[in-house]
């Protein structure tokens, strides 16, 4: 299948997967069995990164339906 972004839906994704990379980077820093990551900014990061993402994927889902509705209206 073949997905259309916009661009700025193709940027919130970009940002979010940076973003996931800085976050990825830094845990890889942090001592084996040094636990002083602060868990609840972690969990709140991923959470909003997670947004980003399902919001931009609904959009794309949307979109998509309403290209499969309007492609069976036309061939009727």
């Amino acid at each position: 299948m073949h997905y259309e972004l916009t661009e700025n839906e193709f940027n919130r994704i970009q940002d979010s997967m940076r973003q996931m990379d800085l976050v990825t980077d830094l845990c890889s820093y942090v001592p084996q069995g040094y636990h002083a990551l602060n868990t609840d900014g972690l969990q709140s990061f991923l959470c909003a990164q997670q947004e980003v993402l399902h919001a931009t994927l609904k959009a794309l889902a949307e979109r998509q339906e309403a290209q499969r509705k309007a492609n069976q209206n036309a061939a009727e």
